[in-house]
């Protein structure tokens, strides 16, 4: 039931901290890198020098995927005449931008312990609590590893404030104004 500020995740220290996807995107800088995002980069260079970090190979694939479609996406905006997505990802043209994905993809199989296996999932009930609406499939799977293996989640996502018991690690406006009532809407 806890929700960490940056101002105190930077006292943390030989903890397991488990990197979303939406932070892995801030770190990389594609999207942007505002005072948002910088926060999310400082705070996780921060982090990683006095705890291990920890992401999933699904997060990496979303990672991967979300950058190739916002390459895709700029692309498109600067030529009109791009065609069809997965073909043009397959193109000569986009080799360039996906060497670049790649080499983003494989600095952060470098830095963090990857996590591969999901046996102690329960599948049905995480796509139960999806069906409610409160929460994403890769968020709940997530934050299921965590509380198994007792890491902080570090992610900008409010919903995974709705899972009993976990701890997260945010910048999220909305979370941080939760600290204090979070007990009464932890339900997952």
């Amino acid at each position: 039931m806890t929700i960490v500020s940056f101002e105190a995740a930077r006292n943390l220290e030989g903890v397991n901290i488990f990197v979303d996807t939406n932070v892995l995107l801030f770190v990389d800088g594609a999207h942007a890198f505002e005072d948002r995002e910088r926060a999310y980069s400082d705070i996780y260079f921060h982090l990683g020098k006095k705890n291990k970090l920890f992401t999933s190979e699904k997060c990496l694939g979303e990672f991967s995927n979300r950058l190739t479609k916002l390459y895709y996406d700029m692309d498109k905006d600067s030529d009109p005449q791009i065609g069809d997505f997965k073909r043009y990802r397959k193109s000569k043209e986009f080799s360039q931008s996906m060497e670049c994905i790649y080499d983003a993809t494989c600095q952060f199989l470098d830095d963090l312990e990857i996590i591969k296996s999901y046996e102690n999932i329960d599948i049905k009930n995480a796509f139960l609590n999806v069906k409610t609406g409160l929460i994403d499939y890769p968020d709940i799977v997530a934050a299921r590893i965590c509380l198994k293996d007792d890491m902080y989640f570090f992610s900008d996502d409010g919903d995974a404030i709705f899972c009993k018991g976990l701890k997260v690690i945010t910048n999220n406006r909305w979370a941080l104004s939760k600290i204090n009532t979070r007990h009464n809407i932890e339900c997952l």
